[in-house]
């Protein structure tokens, strides 16, 4: 595929997205008619780490069938908790450790909760005017004791090891 290809594509795709923004527009979409009083913020981040299959994710305050049934009926049973913000996460793989890091903004530390169980990670936090949960299934087992946790400028960085229990040398003979 030649760059002047890529390009015709990558028109293409925007012209397509600049097509659905218009009939969002045109269709009468106020999220203000709904009851909301805050912007609906609805958006993809996509990572991909060498020959991995890109990972897709959704971020801001409501998830895709949401924002798509808001142009007709709300629809609020969609949302797992409800006015929550879906953060950026970005989930790091090294050597020893499995690294999560969520951006979450106009947060105090302390109305933070993070919970383990299984391969799922809880986080919440709520304060007077914010609120975010996330649920993230981990890619990998990991050691529930030690857990680095920190906090810092709206970051979350959750640190775990990995679980190695299983994992067994195997001699050639």
């Amino acid at each position: 595929m030649t760059d002047r290809d890529k390009r015709n594509i990558m028109d293409d795709i925007f012209k397509e997205m600049t097509e659905m923004i218009e009939d969002l527009i045109e269709s009468g979409f106020n999220p203000d008619a709904q009851g909301r009083d805050k912007p609906l913020v609805w958006g993809i981040s996509m990572a991909q780490r060498g020959n991995e299959p890109p990972r897709i994710r959704e971020f801001g305050n409501m998830n895709m069938k949401e924002f798509m049934g808001s142009m007709g009926e709300p629809q609020p049973d969609i949302r797992i908790e409800p006015g929550a913000k879906k953060s950026m996460v970005d989930i790091l793989q090294a050597d020893d450790t499995l690294h999560v890091i969520m951006e979450m903004p106009g947060i105090n530390k302390q109305d933070i909760t993070i919970d383990l169980v299984g391969d799922i990670l809880n986080i919440k936090a709520l304060s007077d005017d914010r609120k975010y949960s996330e649920q993230i299934e981990l890619p990998a087992k990991v050691l529930s004791d030690p857990v680095k946790a920190t906090y810092k400028n709206g970051v979350l960085e959750v640190i775990f090891m990995y679980d190695q229990s299983n994992r067994k040398s195997i001699k050639i003979e």
